[in-house]
């Protein structure tokens, strides 16, 4: 029964993060299957702080301590259990904030790797 407390309670909170977000059922559905490829534990639903940096890494590389620290603080941010872990719900408030600000050019740089509109498709980061 906790168990199943604690799952619904997971879902609510991702539910509130999409609704957030402002990203479209086609976006979400994107960020979705690419939370799930950057997990370094596939059968959790949580991503740690590296997962997170080893992703955005392949977008945007991250080089210096910097870029490294500005991801560290973004996740610090919306961790709001402190437990260092982040859900779907937490990943896409952070990609929602990435977008949002075009950190580091990751717009760009998303649809560069995903050949632009051009493609037929878009990308999450390619729309604002």
């Amino acid at each position: 029964l906790h168990r199943d407390d604690k799952e619904r309670a997971r879902l609510e909170k991702e539910l509130l993060a999409v609704e957030a977000s402002g990203f479209s059922r086609a976006e979400t559905r994107e960020f979705r299957a690419i939370f799930r490829g950057g997990l370094s534990q596939p059968e959790g639903h949580t991503m740690t702080v590296t997962d997170f940096v080893y992703m955005v890494a392949r977008i945007v590389p991250v080089m210096g301590r910097t870029m490294e620290r500005e991801l560290h603080e973004l996740l610090a941010g919306l961790d709001a259990d402190r437990d260092g872990a982040f859900g779907f719900g937490e990943f896409l408030m952070a990609m929602q904030q990435l977008v949002k600000q075009n950190w580091r050019g990751i717009i760009e740089a998303a649809a560069s790797i995903s050949g632009g509109s051009g493609s037929g498709g878009s990308t999450p980061a390619a729309e604002d």
